[in-house]
C-alpha cells in the first residue's frame, strides 16, 4: 500500500490536499461529493493549497497579481515590459 496525495479542485482552485492509501474510487467519490468540490486529482509536488490547476497542471499560488503563467516552464514570471 502506498500513501498518495490527492488535490481537491473547486473552479480550478486547489482547496485542500489529503493523503489516501491506495484510494477506490467509490471513496474518492464519497470526499468529492462531503466536501463539495468539482474534483479530485493526484497532486504533484507543485499541488498547494491557493493554487490552481488548469486541468493538465498544477500551479503554485500567484506570488504577485501582475506576474503571468509561462507554460514552457510551468511557473510564474514577472511581466516584460
Amino acid at each position: 500500500m502506498a500513501e498518495t496525495n490527492y488535490a481537491f479542485i473547486k473552479d480550478g482552485d486547489v482547496v485542500n490536499i489529503a493523503v489516501f492509501d491506495d484510494p477506490t474510487p467509490e471513496l474518492l467519490n464519497h470526499f468529492k461529493e462531503a466536501h463539495q468540490v468539482d474534483n479530485i486529482v493526484l497532486a504533484t509536488t507543485r499541488a498547494a493549497i491557493g493554487g490552481t490547476y488548469d486541468g493538465a497542471k498544477f500551479w503554485l499560488p500567484k506570488p504577485y497579481p501582475s506576474w503571468v503563467k509561462d507554460q514552457a516552464t510551468n511557473d510564474w514570471k514577472a511581466p516584460v515590459a
